[in-house]
């Protein structure tokens, strides 16, 4: 037992086979907690910078989209009455694809909202577009825990 002897509170016993260190073991243990939580920190860190830039992918703004495809349908209108001696569209059901697909790029079926037209002034009214997505919901609520 010559090989084992204590210094301050800490054994050494060079040479004994199975030994482990307490004092190393304790300082790997620290080191491997400071890593995790440096890395931790860098993960947050790039989530917090990602996921702002992901939830305006995602969504683009659905009130500019909504905005501006109501304005298209608008003009849509607009370009119908040029084009048929200032007489509207059909109102029961508009906008019909027979009547304003040419009017519209991609179609009537490419709209994302619904619309509903006065037949006395023509004017065009948005009467529902989609809302956010659940990923889109899940992404903002991310970026509230950030």
């Amino acid at each position: 037992m010559k090989r084992c002897m204590s210094k301050v509170g800490r054994q050494s016993c060079h040479g004994v086979k199975g030994y482990i260190d307490i004092g190393m073991l304790v300082e790997l243990l620290g080191e491997l907690l400071v890593g995790l939580l440096v890395l931790s920190v860098t993960l947050v860190s790039a989530a917090s910078a990602v996921i702002p830039q992901l939830t305006e992918l995602v969504s683009g703004d659905s009130e500019q989209e909504a905005a501006i495809e109501l304005q298209m349908v608008e003009i849509a209108v607009a370009a119908y009455q040029t084009d048929h001696d200032g007489n509207l569209p059909t109102v029961e059901g508009f906008p019909r694809a027979n009547e304003m697909d040419e009017y519209i790029p991609s179609g009537v079926a490419a709209l994302q909202g619904t619309y509903t037209l006065d037949g006395t002034t023509g004017e065009v009214t948005q009467t529902s577009y989609p809302e956010r997505s659940s990923l889109l919901n899940a992404l903002i609520l991310l970026d509230g825990l950030g």
